[in-house]
């Protein structure tokens, strides 16, 4: 089921078509290139820096005591910083 609903949510995903028209209408012939190329980068490397950062923040009451351990919305909501 989780792979069907992760499925289901790229499919269903418009971003890409949105990034992709942003970028064609803020650049130009002379720097269009290189914007899709940034581009193509960017994705993945913020897809490799927050699945990671996601991780990193998951429990931070039981992770992070001196940070997180007064706040007992953290406590009850653990993925709370994730999403």
């Amino acid at each position: 089921m989780m792979i069907i609903t992760r499925c289901l949510s790229g499919a269903l995903c418009g971003n890409v078509a949105v990034v992709r028209a942003a970028l064609g209408d803020i650049t130009d012939e002379t720097n269009s290139t290189e914007a899709f190329a940034m581009y193509g980068l960017t994705w993945t490397v913020g897809s490799i820096i927050g699945t990671s950062l996601g991780g990193t923040l998951s429990r931070p009451y039981d992770r992070f005591p001196a940070l997180f351990g007064s706040f007992d919305l953290f406590h009850a909501h653990p993925y709370l910083l994730r999403e």
